[in-house]
């Protein structure tokens, strides 16, 4: 019955994607800011969601309360992006890219693989 705010970063193919999806709110996620380093993109709004530099992150981190990092990011950046986040407060990602990401230990980390879940299908289908 409640919803977690959370952060965006990478607002890419895959982050527009999440953005426009209106079900993740049904399940109790609401994305409040995106980050990106496109200048294309960034102080953009994609359904209402403002995107905002990624150096913008730690101020914008302290005004807005957010739990939750998704992450969907190049495969390169995605460390960096989690280390970002994880010194800035957020408590849980949620990893899309195949990067496996290191993290403290008391920080949680779901990692959703889109080609390790092809790979599976793929092989299930050809068995």
């Amino acid at each position: 019955n409640s919803v977690e705010n959370a952060f965006l970063f990478g607002v890419g193919n895959l982050g527009r994607a999440l953005l426009n999806y209106e079900g993740l709110r049904h399940y109790g996620l609401e994305i409040v800011a995106g980050f990106d380093v496109n200048p294309d993109i960034v102080n953009k709004e994609i359904k209402g969601v403002k995107i905002h530099p990624l150096e913008s992150f730690r101020d914008l981190s302290v005004k807005v309360p957010a739990r939750i990092a998704i992450v969907t990011t190049p495969d390169k950046s995605a460390q960096e992006v989690a280390d970002l986040a994880v010194a800035w407060g957020i408590k849980a990602i949620w990893n899309f890219t195949p990067q496996s990401i290191k993290v403290p230990g008391n920080i949680i980390v779901e990692n959703t693989s889109v080609y390790s879940d092809l790979a599976v299908l793929l092989n299930r289908l050809n068995n």
